[in-house]
């Protein structure tokens, strides 16, 4: 029999001494099956929560530059931002995973009205439009469902007194840049029409309070 595994195929016979190492770690789990790869957030510019919960306070915090902390959007004279509380959201799904993708039943049945809508934009002109469920404590997962668009420049506009050395160097890196970009936006729109169930803590920070 000839097994695909880690994108490798091997041969195997009767005798389990010929089976690969990983055989073992095969499951029958279809999300075990998935490649798990999600969008990755960078360079965090404003986040935007708004609970569909009621009684509870939507809130917002933005900042003026990559290295910069967060400050409220509406902010309340006399108000302090925590900012151990909003430093977090610099590094807001930068790497995360996701266990499963949710059949339509599962997805219907979402309760939203106790959940989150969110913003999220980048400094790299990208928006994120976010549904988040309330979380299945038996699974440890949250269902998130998202849209993605983005801002990308078409040109970039050289600076004054650049040399041509330094305008051919900085195009190139501009066009390097551009497709990068036009990539991700391509590959994370693909995922813009599912719902997905996140780990944990990678959503705990959409259901964080202002207060």
């Amino acid at each position: 029999q000839v097994f695909e595994v880690d994108n490798s195929f091997e041969t195997v016979t009767g005798d389990s001494d010929s089976w690969p190492s990983d055989f073992g770690n095969i499951t029958v789990e279809p999300g075990d099956w998935l490649l798990k790869d999600f969008i990755k957030l960078a360079k965090v510019k404003s986040v935007q929560i708004d609970f569909q919960e009621e009684g509870k306070t939507d809130w917002g915090i933005s900042r003026e530059s990559e290295t910069g902390d967060f400050a409220f959007l509406t902010p309340v004279e006399g108000e302090e931002i925590d900012k151990t509380k909003t430093g977090t959201f610099k590094s807001l799904l930068s790497s995360p995973r996701f266990k499963d993708v949710l059949s339509k039943e599962k997805a219907d049945a979402i309760d939203m009205s106790k959940g989150v809508k969110a913003v999220v934009t980048t400094f790299d002109g990208f928006t994120y439009n976010f549904d988040v469920g309330p979380k299945d404590d038996e699974a440890g997962t949250f269902p998130v469902s998202f849209t993605v668009a983005a801002d990308i420049p078409e040109t970039r506009t050289p600076e004054e007194g650049e040399s041509e050395e330094d305008k051919k160097t900085k195009d190139e890196e501009f066009a390097t840049t551009k497709k990068e970009l036009e990539e991700k936006l391509a590959r994370e729109s693909a995922l813009s029409e599912h719902w997905f169930a996140l780990n944990s803590w990678d959503a705990d920070e959409f259901f964080k309070e202002k207060d």
